[in-house]
């Protein structure tokens, strides 16, 4: 394999994949990235069996074939080449590839290119299309409902639902969950594929950088056991995880009888400043929410309390409740509407965060027990 590319591009293909190459001990292969060289032009890849990232990359073939360098230390290399042409090339004698760049000289040795793990194909055909804006912008409001405990793996992933009319993400803790809709570039078609899949935490993360770079569409499609996003940059595929997650349309609630509408980013901003006392543990806010004005406030033994006043558009009776600051900060960072209503139940009834003017949008979370609601 000979290969002739510019620097730069080198690094911005080594960088959209190595973060799906093997850390931990494994196959030696798996910790690093393939470099492919055909009549198709150049290709990088890196596979650990829980997700898989391909690019390609603009450069010339000037003898095909391909190779796997250790994920670490081409990242390395890369990013720290002069500017300008980079030449890669094969060595069978010794199974190393010199790479050259200006007066700056590498030799890096090969890991074993036929233990590379094989990377599903998708069937673009059957796939279903979404922005990579707003498939992005579902998942960042989505992901941090995530959990960590393995021993409960519907936690662990987000859930990815088709429907006739858009796809749906829902995530959850058991704490809390969020909910949103994602639209279609077009109608969906009874020969495009059904979706319901458990996406794991980590390639949805990953997800979310891939679609972060340029604009346009995501071909999202399934293999055995596996889904794939396609972008005109990249591809993605992931394993699935295989549990089965609660049905959650019975967890949103359909009724309220208190609700408030704030300016979100004067919600957002008391509320960093109601955590400011918090020592240790989860920072915990009490709701005072009478005649339209909601005052939050927060106490510490040790340290002190807050209290802040925010005018509000209230409907409904008073009422006195807690919630963890984290929980309501985590949704509201990720809101991009001007006002959010607030829809509360009083006693341990689950509230509901949905942003003005963005209906599809759900987060639903539980108040917390304190003496000062409790009585």
């Amino acid at each position: 394999m000979h290969i002739n590319c510019l620097s730069d591009e080198l690094a911005k293909g080594v960088q959209m994949v190595e973060r799906a190459a093997a850390t931990k001990d494994t196959v030696p292969a798996m910790k690093g990235i393939l470099i492919e060289a055909g009549t198709e032009g150049i290709r990088l890849a890196a596979n650990d069996l829980e997700i898989a990232i391909e690019c390609g990359i603009v450069g010339s073939v000037l003898n095909p074939g391909r190779v796997v360098l250790e994920a670490r230390y081409l990242a390395q290399i890369v990013r720290h080449l002069p500017e300008g042409n980079v030449d890669l090339a094969l060595d069978s004698a010794t199974n190393t590839v010199a790479i050259s760049a200006g007066k700056a000289h590498f030799t890096v040795n090969c890991l074993p290119a036929d233990e590379f793990p094989a990377i599903a194909a998708l069937d673009l055909a059957t796939a279903l299309r979404v922005t990579k804006e707003d498939l992005r912008l579902g998942i960042e409001q989505t992901i941090f409902a995530t959990g960590r405990d393995e021993s409960r793996p519907f936690m662990t992933g987000v859930l990815m639902e088709s429907t006739d009319n858009a796809l749906n993400l829902v995530a959850t803790d058991s704490n809390r969950l969020a909910f949103t809709q994602v639209a279609y570039v077009e109608a969906k078609t009874e020969g495009q594929g059904d979706l319901n899949v458990l996406i794991p935490t980590r390639a949805m993360g990953e997800l979310v950088r891939i679609l972060s770079v340029g604009e346009g569409e995501v071909y999202i499609a399934m293999a055995e056991n596996q889904v794939g996003f396609v972008t005109e940059e990249a591809k993605l595929t992931s394993r699935l995880i295989q549990a089965r997650f609660p049905n959650y349309q019975q967890v949103i609630p359909t009724e309220h009888s208190v609700s408030f509408q704030v300016d979100r980013r004067l919600f957002q901003s008391a509320l960093e400043r109601s955590a400011l006392i918090a020592k240790k543990g989860p920072a915990i806010v009490v709701f005072r929410l009478e005649s339209g004005q909601l005052n939050l406030s927060s106490r510490e033994a040790e340290v002190g309390s807050s209290s802040e006043v925010l005018e509000v558009e209230h409907t409904g009776d008073d009422i006195t409740i807690a919630y963890q600051v984290k929980f309501l900060l985590d949704c509201l960072k990720v809101l991009r509407t001007e006002k959010v209503e607030m829809r509360l139940r009083p006693g341990i009834g689950a509230a509901t965060v949905v942003p003005v003017g963005a209906d599809s949008y759900r987060y639903v979370l539980m108040p917390v027990r304190v003496p000062e609601v409790m009585g």
